[in-house]
């Protein structure tokens, strides 16, 4: 079975697979899902979100939650995602990321 997000955004009900989830960012009371067709605007906490995804998920800070499939490459302090996002990240969250990903990396 296909890993999907069951998500409501306003009114509407969407299906976002997990493989299309690049990554999540805290925006207030909101969480914005960058996904690859577009964003997604969501009330929801955070931690309740991350228990909803899997483990090619990793949150190395407190305000993003990265899909590892998603990462192009980690740069000094910045992620560049496979779709042309760049995040900034202080050193210690960069750390942690890398640990996640040479983790994930094992799995496989």
């Amino acid at each position: 079975m296909k890993d999907i997000l069951y998500l409501k955004e306003g009114r509407n009900r969407i299906n976002l697979p997990f493989e299309d989830i690049v990554y999540a960012e805290k925006y207030g009371a909101k969480v914005i899902i960058h996904a690859q067709e577009r964003d997604y605007f969501i009330y929801e906490t955070y931690i309740s979100l991350q228990k909803r995804l899997d483990d090619r998920f990793i949150r190395p800070h407190e305000s993003f939650i990265f899909n590892l499939d998603h990462i192009s490459s980690i740069e000094n302090s910045r992620v560049k995602m496979d779709n042309n996002a760049c995040v900034g990240m202080c050193e210690k969250c960069i750390r942690k990321l890398r640990r996640g990903m040479d983790e994930n990396a094992c799995k496989y």
